[in-house]
């Protein structure tokens, strides 16, 4: 689990997250259309001591837009990834005061598939998963597999 973070040339702060997700993906059409599609989750980047040397984690709130957005979704609760993308600060009220809630918003999400190589082989030895070329589901083992 790793957080790095880089500030660009016009101050924006910018980063690079590894970490497990903590929390359900959440998927909704949001906009005043219900057009434009949203991921959220929780990510585990770390931990840190705090004043009294316990150790406390770290956690990031994610969000992912259109397409990202659509392809996150079908992400579940402990897989490891990692993402890159922007941190902003946005503004709510909570019980009558303003409160700053850093989000990151992703622009690339990336699963760390080796740590699912066993799913991977029961796939392909049951025969269930994708060729190259995009089509569906075929039984059909691919060449260069040495599962």
């Amino acid at each position: 689990m790793a957080k790095i973070v880089y500030v660009d040339e016009h101050g924006k702060k910018n980063g690079m997250l590894s970490g497990a997700i903590t929390s359900e993906v959440l998927f909704a059409f949001v906009g005043q259309d219900r057009l434009l599609p949203r991921a959220t989750f929780y990510l585990k980047i770390g931990k840190h001591k705090d004043e009294n040397g316990d150790l406390i984690d770290d956690y990031v709130f994610c969000v992912c837009w259109r397409k990202l957005a659509k392809f996150v979704r079908h992400f579940k609760r402990g897989m490891t990834v990692i993402v890159t993308g922007a941190f902003y600060t946005s503004k709510r009220k909570e019980n009558g005061a303003w409160v700053e809630e850093e989000q990151f918003f992703c622009e690339t999400f990336m699963p760390q598939v080796w740590r699912y190589r066993k799913i991977v082989k029961e796939k392909l030895e049951e025969g269930d998963y994708q060729k190259e070329d995009d089509t569906p589901y075929t039984s059909r083992k691919p060449d260069g597999y040495d599962f």
